[in-house]
């Protein structure tokens, strides 16, 4: 604030709130008016440069306050580690003064033999211990040596033993295989003697060649009866599958049938009726191989009964029961078949019957081969059929319109022709694979077909 009175020029300036008074020429009123002009003048700048001294005395502050936690970090970090030094150091010096000190005591030089006797221990105990060490490596190889020759004894004895069955295998093997060719060989000499026979009796010439097969058909369940109708061959099996040879196309293949089929201990054709009737101990079922139907029919058999042997003859049918002894014909009724009449007049003895086969007349097969037949339900012969190797029946067949009946002897893998005129012995058909076999079909006395034990179907030619 300035004053320009005549007495001077005065100069105010604030000094804590008093005034300055100072004189024109007085030198410190200069300096006085410069720092005036200076605060006065250069106030915006003087403004700028403290907000930027304080800005900097800020961050000045900051980084001092950091750089001296820092030190302050590293000088504890210092102190503890020297600390920590110093503690061992103590630590150390205490136990060297503690341990000079125990020497010192009259108990502690009292244990200093001891401890000698000790250590001397100790180096007695670390020989002893290399000892059985050694001792213990040498029985642990010795084991590992008779491991190894236990092992290689018991390799030797199982190669060893290999050997020995498989000879025997192969011997019990030779020796079977000449059983067997044995057996054919005097199966087919004894045929070649009855065929020389029978030629040198002026009779017809039996054939003394094994008969050649084909198959035509295979199942996986056991076959349990065969039979034919017209150009086809027709089986059942265990499982109630029913299976179909067509001879015109060469084809076998399943038929569907009724699951009310069940446990058929036969199957038999009706010509007559155009079917084929499934036989089991208490129903009868039929199938159309024209409808490709199957129905159930109406029939009393009787209780318990145990069917060894099937027939028909025009529309009646024949069941043999091995437990009644006696043949029942049924004849054929509306829905089924009527009530049973008994064919014999009286029980037979069935153990020894194999079966029976029908034309105008019933013949009854044994295993001792010997044939019955009757004829109105009166018996009219009764033979034993002479060849050799001797028969043993295991089906007999036969049908209205052939001149002969066919016995299947699986004991003697062949297949026999009879004349039903004389009863004598026209051909006979003979194969390995019909040893064992369960049953046969002769269809038009052209073809036979053979069930082997291994539930195939063999065809062979009869002419």
């Amino acid at each position: 604030k300035e004053d320009n009175s005549a007495a001077g020029k005065t100069i105010l300036l604030p000094d804590n709130g008093n005034l300055i008074k100072d004189k024109k020429n007085d030198k410190r009123s200069k300096t006085a008016e410069r720092l005036y002009r200076v605060a006065t003048v250069q106030e915006p700048e003087q403004k700028e440069l403290s907000s930027l001294l304080e800005k900097h005395k800020k961050e000045l502050n900051r980084d001092t306050d950091v750089f001296h936690k820092q030190i302050a970090k590293k000088d504890a970090r210092q102190a503890k580690k020297n600390g920590l030094k110093q503690v061992k150091a103590e630590l150390k010096r205490d136990f060297e003064k503690l341990i000079a000190k125990t020497a010192k005591k009259k108990w502690f030089t009292k244990l200093l033999p001891n401890k000698r006797q000790l250590e001397k221990g100790k180096e007695v105990l670390a020989l002893h211990m290399k000892q059985y060490s050694k001792e213990l490596e040498n029985l642990r190889q010795k084991r590992k040596d008779s491991k190894l020759t236990f092992t290689d004894l018991l390799k030797s004895r199982y190669i060893f033993s290999t050997i020995i069955i498989t000879i025997m295998f192969v011997l019990l093997l030779v020796l079977f295989l000449q059983e067997s060719q044995s057996k054919y060989s005097e199966i087919e000499n004894r045929i070649q003697e009855n065929s020389q026979q029978q030629v040198n009796n002026g009779d017809v010439y039996i054939s003394n060649k094994e008969v050649e097969t084909a198959l035509i058909g295979e199942t996986n369940s056991e076959i349990i009866d065969i039979a034919g109708y017209k150009n086809n061959i027709y089986v059942i099996t265990q499982d109630n599958s029913f299976y179909q040879y067509d001879s015109n196309i060469n084809e076998f293949g399943g038929i569907p049938i009724s699951d009310e089929i069940s446990d058929v201990v036969a199957i038999v054709p009706m010509p007559d009726l155009n079917l084929i009737f499934f036989v089991s101990n208490d129903s009868v079922h039929s199938f159309s191989p024209v409808m490709k139907r199957s129905d159930k029919h109406s029939i009393k058999i009787p209780a318990n009964s145990d069917i060894i042997g099937v027939g028909t003859y025009l529309t009646f049918l024949y069941i043999l029961d091995k437990n009644s002894g006696q043949i029942y014909r049924y004849p054929r009724a509306e829905g089924g078949f009527g009530s049973p009449i008994k064919w014999f007049s009286s029980e037979i003895t069935t153990d020894n019957i194999t079966d029976i086969a029908l034309d105008d007349s019933i013949r009854v097969a044994y295993n001792d081969g010997s044939i019955e037949q009757y004829f109105k339900r009166k018996l009219v012969s009764s033979f034993l059929i002479d060849t050799q190797p001797k028969v043993v029946p295991k089906k007999i067949q036969t049908s209205n319109a052939s001149d002969h009946y066919y016995i299947l002897d699986s004991e003697n893998p062949r297949v026999i022709k009879i004349g039903k005129d004389g009863n004598k012995l026209k051909d006979q058909f003979w194969n390995r694979q019909f040893e064992d076999a369960k049953d046969f079909w002769i269809h038009d006395g052209k073809e036979g077909y053979v069930l082997t034990k291994h539930n195939k179907i063999l065809q062979f030619k009869l002419q």
